[in-house]
């Protein structure tokens, strides 16, 4: 078969009604017996919805026919006849149409003739008189039915601000606008701003429908604006305006047709979709000066609130921050030596190795714990407002002048302390309260703004004879702050809640109006209750998690600092003595069980203390100490008067029990420095853990120390 078309013919099918989208098929289905979509769009190079919807018509036509072959639907030509018949129909009615156009043309010729029929006209000029001429057709209050040529972008167009002043007012008084435009770059551009405008535009095809003016027709009149020549006339024949009316409307609804969708029908034509209605009423409410006004005082509310939830967030990560310091120096304080401390009064005493040993030991822990600034010693003088220094991390040689605080200057702030030099407690007057127990605040003095942590350290009698104190700068609090906390997400959330409680209450009509059309399916309405109790419910779940992961974090960090700062109390030389449940009796086994224990009874807190090791298998791990552990009590034990069940809960480890660690994806062989992690469940229950490990000479892991919490028990805190 001969695929090849004349030109004239192809004009021919134009001028009957054919797309070129159309043409293009009849050629292809001329060249084969048949195609699916798919295939014809890749020898096209269309897209496979172009070429769908072209299809339909051929297909509505019965020029083109559809068959089922291996489940997939094919097409091909089902008579030539058909478009022959096609085509004289088609002539048929552009004819039908063009005599009724000529008939109308007549009769309005003819009625000029007479006086008695004369239209009523009415000129304007340049830019007001275009605005009058709007004007004059808002005043009708009836639907704008327009043909328009769209020959500038909206930001270029001269009446610019007066459109924005015509959408309000049309929206105002509910006039709807329908518009058909050649379709042109610049018509599409306008078309996609219908929603927003109050409108709705149907593109026609440029070559067949050449406009150079813009034509309006409402009731009886007909408005003629040129833009070009900034003229406008206003024509009031109703009979004119009926014939005009008819046109509009045939064109509108043969687009409407070719545009509907078959599984999801478009509205009337004369119906307002609840989209443009939507986003119309949107545009109108933001340009409003009362909406300005109260945009503002959303913005001020929105900001009181951003920055009181701001302020709690910042008290949780600073009371964090005090129990972490706290921690750090409950652990830290049990690795003093108290005879060191007693050998260290006087700023002669500097040059003794035992101040060295105690300023080493300063510098370990403060080195094990991030951002922790400042560690030092003090001890009761004869004055209780007044302390004196034992030693300070930064003052191995109280001498030098060195800037400590990375500042860019020497000053104050950077004062080294030597032993024996007084300090005034009011600063900090809760380190009257250290001798007694581990305490935290914040406070000021010349070394900045502080986040301290104190702790007694006791003498082999259990006297306190010192306290340790460890400071952090309280901008660590803010820093932290700002990385679990967004104020302008927050911000822009409150905001946007009490803009659609705005929009809710000025728009109550649409707002019942969106109503009415949900109750119409009764689904709808479910969805929507189930849409908000969803959203109420991920809110309140939302507040939750993130409290509960502030307090596993900040339980977390308290762990590990405990575990980093301790660590050193443990020797792999004990360890690797420990072996098997005899091994209990060791006396390398008694100092880590007494250390663990003491750690503990320092932080009464933790759950479990305990020792493990890896083995070769990387999943597998065994007990090297348990805290809960020893020769002279029995494996598994409850406390007196407690007669309820055993349970695996209750049971403890001794040496060389295999742990399987597979469950939590391997973390104890992740262990390469401090951390922390949640044990989800195992026969102990879900717990945080904190852990370091302690390494052998050659730089090998002899165990992990390890700090459990019960997270239920947090959890109900």
């Amino acid at each position: 078969m001969n695929s090849s078309l004349p030109a004239g013919i192809e004009a021919y099918l134009s001028e009957s009604g054919f797309s070129a989208t159309e043409m293009l098929i009849l050629r292809k289905l001329m060249e084969e017996d048949s195609f699916t979509i798919r295939e014809l769009a890749s020898k096209t190079g269309k897209s496979t919805g172009v070429l769908d919807q072209a299809m339909k018509k051929l297909l509505s036509r019965k020029i083109a026919k559809k068959e089922i072959i291996n489940d997939q639907p094919r097409y091909s030509i089902d008579s030539l006849d058909a478009v022959l018949r096609s085509m004289q129909r088609e002539t048929k009615q552009r004819k039908e149409q063009l005599d009724r156009r000529h008939h109308d043309f007549e009769s309005f010729i003819s009625s000029l003739t007479h006086d008695k029929h004369r239209p009523d006209m009415e000129y304007f000029h340049g830019l007001e008189g275009i605005q009058k001429a709007y004007m004059k057709l808002l005043d009708t209050g009836q639907e704008l039915l327009t043909f328009t040529p769209v020959l500038t972008r909206a930001e270029d167009d001269p009446l610019r601000i007066f459109r924005v002043d015509y959408f309000r007012k049309r929206q105002y008084r509910k006039i709807f606008q329908r518009i058909l435009a050649p379709d042109t770059p610049l018509a599409r551009r306008f078309q996609s701003r219908d929603a927003f405008e109050y409108r709705r535009t149907f593109l026609l095809p440029a070559d067949e429908y050449p406009m150079t003016f813009e034509k309006t027709i409402v009731h009886g009149l007909i408005a003629c604006i040129n833009f070009t020549e900034q003229t406008a006339c206003l024509l009031r024949y109703p009979d004119l305006a009926q014939s005009e009316r008819t046109h509009f409307e045939s064109l509108w609804q043969q687009q409407l047709k070719a545009s509907t969708c078959p599984t999801f029908p478009l509205p009337p034509p004369k119906k307002v979709p609840l989209k443009t209605h939507i986003l119309s009423n949107i545009r109108e409410f933001i340009l409003s000066k009362k909406s300005i006004a109260a945009f503002i005082l959303f913005a001020l509310i929105s900001g009181v609130m951003t920055y009181g939830l701001y302020q709690s967030n910042r008290e949780l990560n600073l009371e964090r921050i005090r129990q972490q310091v706290l921690s750090i120096a409950a652990t830290g304080a049990l690795q003093l030596d108290a005879k060191d401390i007693d050998a260290v009064r006087t700023r002669e005493d500097s040059k003794k190795p035992e101040y060295a040993k105690l300023i080493a030991t300063l510098n370990l822990i403060r080195r094990a714990n991030e951002n922790i600034q400042y560690a030092y010693i003090m001890r009761h003088t004869d004055n209780p407002k007044m302390y004196a220094f034992v030693a300070d991390a930064d003052s191995l040689d109280p001498n030098v002048k060195k800037d400590i605080n990375v500042d860019g200057k020497i000053d104050a702030a950077d004062q080294l302390n030597y032993p024996g030099e007084p300090y005034n407690i009011t600063t900090f007057p809760i380190m009257s309260q250290a001798f007694a127990k581990p305490v935290s605040d914040f406070g000021t003095d010349q070394w900045g703004h502080l986040i301290s942590g104190f702790s007694p350290i006791y003498d082999a009698s259990g006297k306190a004879i010192a306290i340790l104190g460890i400071d952090m700068f309280a901008s660590e609090v803010d820093k932290i702050s700002a990385q679990s906390f967004s104020p302008l997400f927050a911000f822009i959330g409150f905001f946007f809640l009490f803009v659609v409680i705005r929009f809710g209450a000025v728009n109550r009509s649409l707002i019942l109006e969106c109503f009415e059309a949900a109750k119409v399916h009764k689904r709808i309405v479910f969805l929507w209750f189930f849409f908000l109790s969803l959203c109420i419910s991920v809110i309140v779940y939302g507040v939750y998690s993130y409290k509960r992961d502030i307090i596993i974090e900040q339980t977390g960090e308290r762990l590990k600092a405990i575990a980093v700062t301790t660590v050193n109390d443990f020797h792999a030389e004990d360890l690797d003595q420990l072996h098997w449940a005899k091994d209990m009796k060791k006396e390398a086994y008694q100092r880590v069980f007494k250390r663990l224990n003491e750690i503990r009874n320092q932080n009464p807190f933790i759950t479990f203390a305990y020792v493990v090791r890896p083995t070769q298998d990387p999943d597998l791990f065994e007990f090297v100490v348990d805290a809960d552990m020893n020769y002279n009590l029995p494996s598994s034990f409850k406390s007196f008067g407690d007669f309820s069940p055993m349970t695996p809960s209750d049971a403890n480890a001794w040496p060389g029990v295999i742990y399987d660690d597979s469950m939590f994806h391997a973390y104890f062989s992740k262990i390469k420095r401090a951390n922390y992690a949640i044990f989800p469940l195992d026969q102990w229950g879900s717990s945080i853990s904190g852990s370091a490990p302690i390494f052998r000479k050659d730089g090998s892991t002899a165990g992990i120390l390890c700090f459990d919490v019960d997270l239920s028990t947090i959890l109900l805190e």
